[in-house]
């Protein structure tokens, strides 16, 4: 089992970690453990007995621990990926399914609209599609399995050289 420090790569440095390594791997790991919003290329992996991490760790420039394996390898990319992929399809599914349901209220609304006697009756005043969509959101569901990641893991965050368990 290895751990590694997750460091924040400084600007004067070109190098990347080499594609399908683990160092490239912990990097996507933290990258959406921490919702980090710059690419995972913008990280750095370093083993934290290296002097980088101590380093890192010194500078305050360390984000986050976590520890990485064969076998947790696998698991990121064989199940966690197919359940981002079933996340990413049930999301496009509901914002599919909304603007379905909004186009056919407004046919109907339309509809209304060409009656001599029921111009007065707009069925969007009725029907709140935001709040029956609302009630189809994964954030409990992401909540949960993001935190079953970060205990498989053993991800942390570092603030100012001090690691703290999420």
């Amino acid at each position: 089992m290895s751990t590694y420090i997750i460091l924040e790569r400084a600007g004067n440095v070109s190098v990347t970690h080499a594609a399908e390594s683990r160092e490239a791997l912990a990097c996507e790991i933290a990258k959406q453990l921490m919702s980090y919003r710059f690419p995972a290329e913008m990280l750095m992996a370093v083993d934290e007995e290296s002097t980088n991490a101590i380093f890192g760790l010194l500078q305050s420039s360390a984000l986050c621990a976590l520890d990485l394996d064969e076998e947790l390898e696998a698991v990121w990319r064989g199940d966690v990926q197919q359940i981002h992929e079933g996340m990413k399809s049930f999301k496009m599914s509901v914002c599919d399914m909304e603007a379905d349901i909004s186009n056919s209220l407004s046919e109907l609304n339309e509809v209304f609209e060409l009656t001599e006697k029921f111009t007065e009756i707009d069925a969007r005043y009725d029907i709140s599609i935001s709040d029956a969509i609302a009630q189809l959101s994964l954030d409990e569901t992401e909540r949960e399995f993001y935190g079953a990641l970060e205990g498989m893991f053993k991800f942390r965050r570092i603030e100012n050289g001090i690691s703290k368990r999420v």
